[in-house]
């Protein structure tokens, strides 16, 4: 096997192994402040993150009414209104990937817009 692909291999498993948290996901911090938007149909970013453990304040602007909310944190579901931003003040209190979703006339069964990400600290 050629000497690259055995260092992109090991590379590759290594960050299989140890979950691969991103460098920008600060785990050290209390509180973590995000912001995204609601446009065409998808979460700008598309993928938002924290820590376990951490205090989350997530702001919201939002090209579309409906109901705005994560999966897996469904009591933080707010009305979002055209041209209006909605803060959530929540706890990650348990890790793993959860849908963020639009609930709306056109989608009432929800529109999947991206990813919340909480990582174990």
């Amino acid at each position: 096997m050629p000497r690259l692909a055995v260092l992109v291999l090991g590379a590759w498993l290594a960050g299989c192994v140890t979950g691969g948290r991103p460098a920008d996901v600060n785990c050290a911090e209390p509180t973590i402040r995000l912001a995204a938007r609601v446009a065409n149909d998808a979460l700008e970013p598309s993928t938002l993150a924290a820590c376990r453990g951490q205090r989350v304040s997530l702001t919201v602007s939002v090209a579309q009414d409906g109901v705005f909310h994560i999966h897996g944190y469904d009591a933080e579901s707010k009305e979002v209104r055209i041209g209006e931003s909605v803060t959530f003040d929540f706890a990650a209190d348990h890790s793993g990937q959860f849908v963020v979703e639009l609930h709306n006339t056109a989608h009432p069964s929800g529109l999947s817009l991206g990813i919340f990400t909480v990582y174990e600290p």
